[in-house]
C-alpha cells in the first residue's frame, strides 16, 4: 500500500542527519520551541504543497530555513503503488530562488549522498552530482523538477501532466512514482494535508479550502435562497437532535434517576418528619428507662436491706434459741450431774435410814425397857410385864398408823405424779403432732406452689408461642406486606397500561413522523419544481438562457428543442450571434418541428403559469406539512406527557418493589428476632424448670431431714420425759416399798418384842435370877442401835438438802427445762426454716428485680443507640432541602432508621 515511511534531514536547520519514522503511528515530543511544528510542516510538502506556504511569514523562506547550504537535503522515503521504495529528494535550486525536486526509485542510503565523512563532519554531494552518480549506478532517477511537475507526478494529475510540454516524460515518471493507479488522481491532497497538519483544522478553514479547490477547478456552486443563519440554526438543531438521539438512553436513565431522586427525597422528607416526632419519644423512653433502672436499684437496695434486717432478726432469734438450747442443755446436764453426785453419796440409803429412825427408836426403847426390866429387882414383874405388853402394842399401832398415813400420802403423790407424767407425755405428743402437722402443711404448701409453678412452666414450654404484642407486630407486617403486594400489583397494571398507551402513541407518532417526512419531501419537490421554473423564468446574469432570451427570440422552437438544459444556466460559454444557417445545427440540417419542445424551452407565459401552479402546489404542500407538524407536535406532547407519567409510574413501581423487598426482609428479620427471643424464653423457662426441680428435690430432702430431726428431737424429749418421770415415780415406789418394809419391820419388831417380853415373863416366873450375859447383850444392842440412829441423824441435813433439791430441781425445774429445751429446738428449727424461706424469696425477688433492671437497661441502651442514629440522620437530613408535607412512613423505628440509611446511601 502506498505510504510515506520516513523523512531524512541532512544538514538542514538541524545539524547532521535526522530521521523521522512515519511508517506507523508517530508522536513528536518535546518542550516548547523545540522544533516539533517545524518537522510537522514537512508532511504537506511531500504531497505537493508549495514550500513557501508552510513557512510562517515571520520566518525566512523555506529554502533558507530548511535548506541553508548546497549540501542540505530533505529526503522523503515512501512506497509507490507497486510497493517499491522510492525517494523524493528536495534541495535548494541552483539559482537560490526555490526548491528543486528529484525522484529516485531506490530506498534511502546515506552513502549515496555522502562524499566524505571525516570525524563528525559530513560532506555531501550536490544535487546534480547526486543525479549523475545514481544514474551511473543504474538507478531510475528523474531530472530536476519544479513544484508543479513534482505534484502532478506524485498525484497522477492528468490535467497538469497533459498541460506540460514534456507530458510524455512526466506520464512515464507518474507511472513509476505516483501514489495512485493510472485511472485515478490524488489531486488537491496537499491542501487536505496542509489543513490537517496546520493548527487551523477548523470547519471554516476546511470549507474555505474546498471552495478554493472548486474555484480552481472552474466549478460554479449552485445558488440557493437559504440563508447562512438558517443553515447554521438548522445545523445546530440537527446536531442537538442527533446528540439527543445519542443521549436519549442516558437522558431516559437520567429522568428515571431524577424521578427516583424526587421519590427518595419525598420519602426522606417523611422520614425526617417522623424522626422529629420520634426524637422526644426516644428521649422520654430513655429517661423512663433510666428512672426504671434507678427505681429497680433502689428497690434492690431496699429489698436487700429488708432481707438483711429480716435475716438479722431471724439470726438473732436463732442465736437466742440456740443459746437457750445450750443453756437448758447445760442446766439439765448440771442437774443430772448433781443427781449422780447424790446417788454416788448413797443419799437414798441415808434417806431410808432416816425413815427407819422411828422404828429404830422404838426398838431402842424396847431394848432399854427390856434392859430396865432385867435390872429392876424390886418391882412387880407381872405388872411390868403387862405394862410392857400394852406399851409394845400401843407403840406398834402408833407406828403403823404413822406408816399407813405416810403410805396414803405417798400413794396419792404417786397417783398425782403418774397423772402429771401422763399429762406431760400427752402434751408432748400433742405438741409433736401439732408441730409435725404444721411443718407438713408448710412443706405441702411449698410443694404445692412448686408443683403449680412447675405445671405452669411445663404447660408454657409445651404451648410456648409469641406474645400478643409480638403476634400483633407480625400481623402488622403481614398486613403491610399484603398492602404492599396489592400496591405493587396495581402499579404493575398501571405501568402496563401506560406502556400500552405509550406504545400506541409511539406508533401514531411514527406514523405522523412518516407523514411529516412525506409532506416535507413533497414540499421539497414542490420547491424544486418552483425553483426549476424560477431558474427558467429568471435566468442568472451572463447565462446562456439570459442571452437567448434577449438576443434570440424564438429560440425555444429551434435551439431549445435540442440543447442540453444544464447549458442554459452556465455563464462561461461566451455566447455570440453568427449568421444563421436555415434550420441547420452545426452544419447539419434538421427538421426541428418534429421534436417535441422540452420544458426548459417553454415560453415566458407558460413559465409564469407553471410558476403560479408550482407556488399553489408548494403552498398546499406547506399547509399539509404544517398540519402534519401540528399532529406530530400534539402526538409528541402527548407521548412526552405519557412518558412522564410512565416514568413516574415506573419510579413508583421501583420504589414500591424496593419497599416490598425491604418489608419481606424486615418480616424475615423480625421473625428470626422473635424466634430467637422465643428460644431464649424457652431456654430460660427450661432453666427455671430445672432450678424448680432442684428446689423441689431440695425441699423434699429438707422435709425428710426435718421429719427425721423432729422425730429424733421428740424421741429424745419423750425419752427424757419418761426417764424423768420414771425416776420420780420409781423414787415414790421405792419410798412406798421402804414404808411397807418399815411396816413389816415394825410388826416384826413388835412381835419379836412381845415374844421376848413374854419369854422374859415366863422366864422370870420360872426363875427370879438375872442373866449377866443377857444384860451385856442388851447393852451392846442398845449402843449399836443408838450409834445407827445418830449416824442417820448426822445425814438428816444432807437428806433434807437432797429432798429440797429433788423437789425444786429434779421434780420442778427439770421438766420445765425439758419443755424449754424442746420449745427452743422447735423454735430454732422454725427460724432456720424461715431463714431458708426468706433467702429463697429474696433470691427470687432479687432475680425478678434484676431482670427488670436489665430489661430497662437494654431498653435504655437501645433507645440511646436509636437516638444517636436518629440524631445523625437528622443532621444529614437537615443539610438537604426536603419536602415538609410528606406523611411519615409506617413501621418500627429500627426499620425506618435502616430505610433512612439506605435512602441516603442511594441518594
Amino acid at each position: 500500500m502506498p505510504s510515506l515511511n520516513r523523512i531524512i534531514l541532512i544538514n538542514t536547520h538541524l545539524h547532521g542527519v535526522v530521521e523521522l519514522l512515519l511508517d506507523d503511528h508517530t508522536n513528536i515530543c518535546g518542550t516548547n520551541a523545540s522544533g516539533k511544528t517545524t518537522l510537522q510542516r514537512l508532511v504537506p510538502v511531500f504531497y505537493g504543497e508549495y514550500p513557501s506556504r508552510v513557512v510562517p511569514a515571520t520566518r525566512d523562506s523555506f529554502q533558507r530555513w530548511y535548506l541553508p547550504t548546497e549540501q542540505s537535503f530533505i529526503v522523503y522515503e515512501y512506497l509507490s503503488l507497486d510497493g517499491e521504495p522510492c525517494q523524493a529528494v528536495l534541495a535548494a535550486a541552483a539559482d537560490g530562488k526555490g526548491v528543486a525536486y528529484r525522484l529516485v526509485r531506490k530506498a534511502f542510503d546515506l552513502g549515496d549522498y555522502t562524499r566524505a565523512r571525516p570525524g563528525d563532519t559530513l560532506t555531501c554531494l550536490g544535487m546534480a552530482e547526486l543525479g549523475r552518480q545514481l544514474k551511473q549506478a543504474g538507478v531510475t532517477v528523474s531530472g530536476l523538477l519544479n513544484t508543479r511537475e513534482y505534484r502532478a507526478i506524485l498525484q497522477n494529475d492528468r490535467g497538469q501532466l497533459a498541460a506540460r510540454g514534456n507530458s510524455g516524460e512526466l506520464r512515464a515518471l507518474a507511472r513509476q512514482f505516483s501514489l495512485c493507479e493510472t485511472g485515478h488522481s490524488l489531486r488537491h491532497i496537499e491542501k487536505l494535508a496542509q489543513a490537517v497538519h496546520s493548527r487551523e483544522g477548523k470547519m471554516e478553514t476546511v470549507r474555505s479550502m474546498i471552495a478554493a479547490i472548486l474555484e480552481e477547478d472552474g466549478v460554479n456552486p449552485p445558488t440557493s435562497q437559504l440563508k447562512s443563519q438558517q443553515v447554521e440554526a438548522w445545523m445546530r438543531e440537527s446536531q442537538l437532535v442527533q446528540g439527543f438521539d445519542a443521549l436519549r438512553p442516558d437522558f431516559e436513565k437520567l429522568k428515571r434517576e431524577y424521578q427516583d431522586l424526587l421519590g427518595c427525597e419525598r420519602r426522606l422528607g417523611g422520614l425526617q418528619r417522623g424522626y422529629r416526632i420520634d426524637e422526644p419519644r426516644l428521649q422520654q423512653t430513655r429517661d423512663e428507662s433510666s428512672a426504671a433502672i434507678e427505681q429497680a436499684g433502689f428497690a434492690l437496695k431496699k429489698l436487700e436491706e429488708v432481707w438483711r434486717q429480716r435475716c438479722d432478726g431471724l439470726n438473732l432469734d436463732l442465736s437466742a434459741a440456740r443459746a437457750e438450747i445450750s443453756r437448758a442443755d447445760d442446766e439439765l446436764k448440771q442437774i443430772e450431774q448433781q443427781y449422780q453426785v447424790f446417788l454416788a453419796a448413797d443419799i437414798e440409803q441415808a434417806r431410808a435410814d432416816l425413815d427407819k429412825i422411828p422404828v429404830w427408836s422404838d426398838e431402842l426403847d424396847n431394848l432399854r425397857a427390856r434392859y430396865r426390866l432385867l435390872t429392876e429387882q424390886h418391882q412387880d414383874v407381872k405388872q411390868a410385864y403387862l405394862e410392857r405388853c400394852d406399851a409394845i402394842k400401843e407403840q406398834r399401832e402408833h407406828r403403823l398408823d404413822q406408816l399407813r398415813h405416810q403410805q396414803t400420802a405417798l400413794g396419792e403423790q404417786r397417783t398425782a405424779r403418774v397423772e402429771q407424767r401422763n399429762s406431760e407425755l400427752e402434751a408432748l405428743t400433742q405438741r409433736r403432732h401439732q408441730e409435725r402437722e404444721s411443718g407438713i402443711e408448710t412443706f405441702r404448701k411449698q410443694e404445692g406452689q412448686y408443683a403449680l409453678e412447675r405445671e405452669r412452666l411445663d404447660v408454657w414450654i409445651r404451648s410456648a408461642g409469641f406474645t400478643e404484642e409480638e403476634n400483633r407486630s407480625l400481623a402488622i407486617l403481614d398486613q403491610r406486606l399484603e398492602d404492599a403486594e396489592a400496591e405493587v400489583e396495581a402499579t404493575d397494571v398501571r405501568v402496563r397500561e401506560l406502556e400500552g398507551r405509550a406504545q400506541t402513541l409511539r406508533r401514531r407518532r411514527d406514523d405522523a413522523d412518516a407523514a411529516l417526512r412525506e409532506a416535507g419531501r413533497r414540499v421539497g419537490q414542490r420547491q424544486a419544481q418552483r425553483e426549476d421554473v424560477q431558474r427558467l423564468l429568471y435566468p442568472g446574469r451572463h447565462s446562456l438562457l439570459e442571452f437567448l432570451r434577449s438576443e434570440q427570440p424564438g429560440w425555444e422552437e429551434q435551439l431549445g428543442r435540442v440543447i442540453e438544459p444544464t447549458l442554459l444556466q452556465r455563464a462561461d460559454l461566451k455566447p455570440a450571434l453568427i449568421e444563421p444557417t436555415q434550420e441547420a445545427l452545426f452544419g447539419v440540417r434538421l427538421d426541428l418541428s418534429v421534436i417535441d419542445p422540452p420544458e426548459h424551452a417553454a415560453s415566458e407565459t407558460d413559465l409564469r403559469r407553471r410558476l403560479e401552479l408550482a407556488e399553489d402546489a408548494l403552498t398546499d404542500a406547506e399547509n399539509r406539512k404544517q398540519a402534519a407538524e401540528k399532529v406530530l407536535s400534539d402526538l409528541v406532547g402527548s407521548l412526552e406527557e405519557q412518558h412522564r407519567a410512565l416514568t413516574l409510574a415506573r419510579a413508583k413501581q421501583r420504589s414500591q418493589r424496593d419497599d416490598l423487598r425491604r418489608l419481606k426482609d424486615e418480616r424475615r428479620a423480625r421473625k428470626e428476632q422473635l424466634d430467637a427471643a422465643l428460644r431464649e424464653r424457652k431456654s430460660a423457662a427450661r432453666a427455671s424448670l430445672t432450678e424448680l426441680d432442684a428446689r423441689t428435690r431440695q425441699l423434699a430432702g429438707e422435709h425428710r431431714q426435718w421429719l427425721d430431726d423432729l422425730q429424733a428431737r421428740h424421741g429424745v424429749a419423750d425419752l427424757e420425759l419418761k426417764a424423768h418421770w420414771q425416776e420420780i415415780i420409781g423414787r415414790l415406789d421405792l419410798e412406798l416399798a421402804q414404808l411397807q418394809e418399815s411396816v413389816d419391820e415394825s410388826k416384826r419388831a413388835a412381835k419379836t418384842e412381845l415374844d421376848a417380853c413374854t419369854a422374859w415373863f415366863n422366864g422370870k416366873l420360872k426363875s427370879c435370877g438375872v442373866d449377866e450375859q443377857d444384860i451385856i447383850g442388851l447393852k451392846k444392842q442398845i449402843d449399836a442401835l443408838r450409834e445407827q440412829i445418830q449416824s442417820a441423824e448426822r445425814r438428816r441435813a444432807e437428806v433434807r438438802e437432797y429432798d429440797d433439791w429433788f423437789r425444786l430441781s429434779w421434780v420442778t425445774r427439770k421438766p420445765k427445762l425439758q419443755v424449754e429445751l424442746d420449745d427452743s429446738r422447735r423454735r430454732a428449727a422454725t427460724r432456720d426454716q424461715e431463714l431458708n424461706s426468706v433467702t429463697i424469696d429474696f433470691k427470687r425477688e432479687r432475680g425478678r428485680l434484676t431482670e427488670g433492671r436489665e430489661h430497662a437497661r437494654r431498653r435504655m441502651d437501645e433507645a440511646e443507640a436509636q437516638l444517636g442514629r436518629l440524631k445523625g440522620l437528622l443532621g444529614r437530613l437537615g443539610a438537604l432541602k426536603l419536602p415538609r408535607d410528606e406523611a411519615p412512613p409506617e413501621g418500627e423505628l429500627d426499620e425506618r432508621l435502616r430505610l433512612g440509611d439506605e435512602l441516603l446511601y442511594g441518594r
